[in-house]
């Protein structure tokens, strides 16, 4: 008489594949229910706004939005919020300085050139270079802008 061996070949077959069975039922579901609750969860992390001073750079052809956070800024004036987003490098600016004025001079790799000229907006108001020495208080809700506009040339009679 032969005795039953559990081991023999075929069972071990079958073991196998209703092992493979549930493994498929049972981490294929718990798979995508993970893969769904990351990509949600990247999504709720993008909406969230980051609270800190707003530099819009405006190109002849777009326009780019950059944020730069509070605790970067030492203080609220226009001439150190500048310089935090240029010590950033997001967007990289460059600025020249004189004894009377400070006026920028490259963003983003766009120099300055004979026909158009990088000029510094607050709240749609130009602020002259000479106003940029002196530099003044800025708020969290006023627009800093950077226009790449035709330079205006200076007539020497």
């Amino acid at each position: 008489m032969k005795s039953y061996n559990p081991f023999s070949g075929a069972s071990i077959t079958i073991l196998k594949k209703s092992h493979i069975r549930f493994t498929l039922l049972i981490l294929l579901p718990l798979l995508m229910i993970s893969q769904i609750h990351c990509s949600l969860f990247e999504a709720n992390k993008r909406e969230v706004p980051k609270v800190g001073y707003k530099l819009l750079v405006d190109y002849p052809d777009n326009k780019e939005m950059y944020i730069l956070p509070v605790e970067l800024v030492t203080t609220n004036e226009l001439l150190d919020i500048l310089a935090g987003f240029s010590l950033q490098q997001d967007p990289s600016i460059r600025f020249v300085t004189t004894s009377q004025s400070i006026e920028v001079m490259d963003v983003l790799g766009t120099r300055n050139n004979y026909q158009y000229a990088w000029r510094l907006y607050v709240d749609y108001k130009e602020v002259s270079p000479t106003d940029l020495k002196k530099s003044k208080p800025i708020q969290l809700n006023q627009i800093i802008q950077l226009k790449y506009l035709p330079a205006r040339k200076k007539l020497i009679p």
